[in-house]
């Protein structure tokens, strides 16, 4: 089982995703992801930012944050 996966199965547990289906919710999070992944000239151009480097650890950042909120950490 995936990390995303299990994370959106725990978060679901406890009630925090309300009526929110946990699989929906790890599509996303892949989805994102696999796009991050795939489209590195596009996104560079979308977001203004030709730093590869410094749009991946705010990738990165902004995942792992969202994760964390849904499970209450900060």
């Amino acid at each position: 089982m995936s990390i995303i996966r299990r994370a959106c199965l725990d978060v679901h547990a406890t009630g925090r995703l309300g009526d929110l289906d946990p699989t929906m919710l790890e599509y996303t999070f892949n989805g994102a992801i696999i796009y991050f992944q795939v489209a590195p000239p596009t996104l560079s151009r979308l977001l203004d930012s030709p730093d590869w480097n410094a749009l991946e650890r705010d990738f990165t950042a902004a995942i792992h944050g969202v994760l964390r909120r849904c499970i209450g950490e900060r």
